[in-house]
């Protein structure tokens, strides 16, 4: 009875040593996951906004130029009275 029980024990404190270990492999990989997911955020959070910098930049000079433009309009329209 007492050599079933040990056993038992044995097995047990084996089943938890191994359950730790495969606990410590997961987290490892989800470290992993997490960490490539973060860089590919950053990555991609960065491209976004270089992209709003450039649309930002094409609507500044669009809309200088349509100023421009209706500045140059204005002029010709009081010529013209």
């Amino acid at each position: 009875m007492a050599s079933d029980v040990s056993s038992m024990l044995r097995n047990q404190v084996a089943e938890r040593a191994s359950a730790k270990e495969k606990a410590s492999i997961l987290q490892a990989e989800l470290d992993t996951r997490t960490r490539r997911l973060e860089t590919k955020k950053n990555e991609l959070q960065s491209l976004l906004e270089k992209e709003l910098d450039r649309r930002s930049n094409d609507w500044s000079l669009k809309l200088e130029k349509y100023q421009i433009e209706q500045h140059t309009l204005r002029e010709r329209a009081r010529e013209l009275e």
